[in-house]
């Protein structure tokens, strides 16, 4: 687990309240054993950063793929040790790991031999549990495959549903019976279309207004259609969340770097420009919540053969730097930490992404301006990125982890 220390630390403080980034004040961050003891008018401290600079709370990621499980299979491509060093070098400091592993966390013994690898993290994580028929534990979160089920209808969705009444249940919303009907198509986008994910997001917030005893969150959102049906829902007051990966807000099926066009694979697969837009306007919106990265390493080799999935924890904080531009500072906190802040609350009781006393002192330093991500800035343990050679509108200048300094550039 994450060691603890003592830090006091000066700039200027990214605040909910502000107008935009400008109106950001300075500040002095005390902490004391891991713990944010003090916030106060600015005198100094052990670290000291310009007004070029903004400290936030550090960011949370709703959805990550560490490989690391009781078999050791996947270690080649990642673990939690380099997971957790990819995370803080994108300002990531606490991260929600899934459960598709060779050896799933799928009953209580399971669960807790995975817990265990999980703790050598150098971030705060929290492990799904793999939704089956019927919870094993009632104090986790549970992701559900939906892509990979037999053809569900809404009936069983919520019969599902009320099985896992009472937990927080991410699901993976690719319709099964579109899937199939694509299986023979010549592209990986064909054999997974849009049709798929707007088929299972209807389908499932049907079954949360059958069965609406949950939390239902929706991963990886990548259809423009998938929005408004979000919206009316949240409008309805249904218990339903989304996230929107990097990769589907950075390109699309156009604009994937041409040198990487063989390692293009991902589900849902990346989509049109309009797609991407009408994410981000989600995202500034809010019907979006939260910006995740589904970081799924998967080794050069492994994606020449058609591996689905991209890292991402490494590029995190460098892309939403230029967020702070298009989304207001509230709205900026809110999908990187603050929202992410309330799932974290509920499975470990502790306050994250806010710089209060009292708060988990975990904070990040952005310098939002153009920074070049260059290959060797990623710590992945898979040896690559999509992003290598990107242009981003700012970089993580310093991660700092319950009072401890984790990464400075």
């Amino acid at each position: 687990m994450p060691a603890r220390g003592d830090l006091t630390i000066e700039g200027r403080v990214l605040a909910p309240s502000a107008r935009n980034a400008g109106d950001c004040r300075r500040a002095t961050i005390r902490i004391a054993a891991g713990v944010i003891a003090e916030v106060a008018p600015p005198r100094g401290g052990d670290m000291v950063f310009g007004d070029d600079c903004l400290i936030a709370p550090g960011f949370i990621d709703l959805h990550a793929h560490c490989r690391e499980d009781p078999s050791g299979t996947q270690t080649h491509k990642e673990d939690f040790a380099s997971a957790g060093a990819a995370a803080i070098a994108g300002g990531v400091v606490a991260l929600a790991d899934m459960p598709n592993n060779p050896e799933p966390p799928s009953t209580p013994e399971r669960y807790a031999a995975k817990r265990r690898l999980a703790d050598r993290a150098p971030v705060d994580v929290v492990l799904f549990g793999l939704a089956e028929t019927a919870p094993f534990r009632d104090d986790i979160p549970y992701k559900l495959f939906l892509s990979e089920r037999p053809a569900c209808s809404e009936a069983e969705l919520a019969e599902l549903f009320r099985a896992f009444a009472g937990t927080w249940l991410a699901v993976h919303a690719e319709d099964p019976a579109v899937l199939a009907e694509r299986r023979g198509a010549a592209t990986h986008e064909e054999r997974r279309p849009r049709e798929a994910e707007i088929a299972a997001v209807a389908k499932l917030l049907a079954a949360l207004r059958a069965e609406p005893r949950l939390h239902l969150h929706i991963c990886h959102v990548s259809a423009g259609e998938c929005v408004p049906m979000l919206r009316a829902a949240k409008r309805e007051g249904l218990p339903v969340s989304a996230e929107a990966c990097l990769h589907h807000l950075v390109f699309d099926a156009e604009t994937f770097p041409p040198a990487l066009r063989a390692y293009r694979n991902v589900n849902p697969p990346l989509r049109t420009k309009a797609d991407r837009e009408a994410l981000l306007e989600a995202l500034r919106e809010g019907v979006i919540d939260a910006l995740a990265t589904d970081h799924a390493p998967h080794t050069p080799a492994e994606k020449e053969r058609g591996a689905s999935g991209f890292p991402g924890l490494d590029a995190y904080g460098a892309f939403a730097a230029g967020l702070l531009g298009p989304l207001a500072p509230a709205r900026f906190l809110d999908a990187t930490s603050g929202f992410a802040a309330g799932f974290m609350r509920r499975f470990t009781g502790e306050t994250f992404g806010a710089i209060a006393p009292g708060a988990v002192g975990s904070l990040v330093v952005l310098a939002p301006r153009p920074s070049g991500v260059r290959k060797q800035s990623y710590t992945t343990k898979c040896g690559w990125s999509p992003y290598a050679g990107c242009t981003f509108p700012g970089e993580v200048r310093t991660t700092i982890v319950r009072g401890v300094p984790a990464y400075r550039r």
